[in-house]
């Protein structure tokens, strides 16, 4: 009978040592399952949140870029307003009225397409404020005060463009009061531009100095 019961204890264990062992496996493979659904789920939420900041990060550049080459366009264009306007202005002191008129419609044109362009500009400038890093928004907020003033500057700059060139007409018609009457709007656009350009330079000064650059 003892022999029996002892019989009986050693396969009750190893009843007992099987359960065990299938629980512990049980418990590993449910474990391990649950981590790596949670790895994948990780993983997939990881993916899509770089993802997400590669989108926004391409977005930002690209409209950062069209916006900069709006802006050096505009520039060009605003140059070659001032020269034109600077040349109509000497031709109206040396009384060459017709050429002086002509250089103004060449002014005229050239602060309006830069104008246009800094309008355009600004455009991609608030496009790319949706998707702007956190290190680019004081450089953001730079640009798009410039080229808010750029076109306070280029729109001015086409009104003493056009009053300058009625100047021209009206002297080489004759008609000395008109003309003295354009010359005085022009003067007081010219002081308007004056504090423009002013804001104008300061803002591309803030520019440099973000950009560490020293001249």
């Amino acid at each position: 009978m003892r022999i029996t019961q002892k019989r009986f204890d050693v396969n009750l264990f190893v009843l007992f040592l099987a359960l065990m062992i299938v629980a512990v496996t049980m418990t590993y493979i449910i474990g391990d399952y649950n981590s790596r659904a949670k790895i994948k789920t990780l993983t997939v939420r990881y993916e899509y949140e770089i993802s997400n900041i590669t989108t926004r990060t391409e977005k930002f550049f690209d409209n950062y870029s069209k916006a900069l080459t709006y802006i050096d366009v505009a520039r060009a264009d605003l140059k070659n307003a001032l020269y034109y306007f600077d040349l109509a202005e000497y031709w109206l002191s040396s009384k060459n009225y017709v050429n002086a008129s002509t250089s103004g419609d060449a002014a005229s044109y050239y602060y309006n397409g830069s104008e246009n362009l800094f309008i355009k500009s600004q455009v991609f400038l608030v496009n790319s404020q949706n998707y702007t890093p956190n290190t680019y928004i004081e450089l953001l907020n730079y640009y798009v005060n410039y080229t808010s003033v750029g076109v306070n500057l280029t729109d001015t700059g086409k009104g003493m463009a056009a009053a300058l060139k009625s100047t021209a007409v009206y002297y080489n018609q004759g008609k000395t009061g008109e003309a003295e009457s354009e010359m005085s709007k022009l003067n007081t656009l010219k002081e308007e531009y004056s504090g423009y350009q002013t804001m104008f330079e300061q803002i591309l000064l803030d520019i440099k100095d973000f950009y560490g650059i020293r001249e």
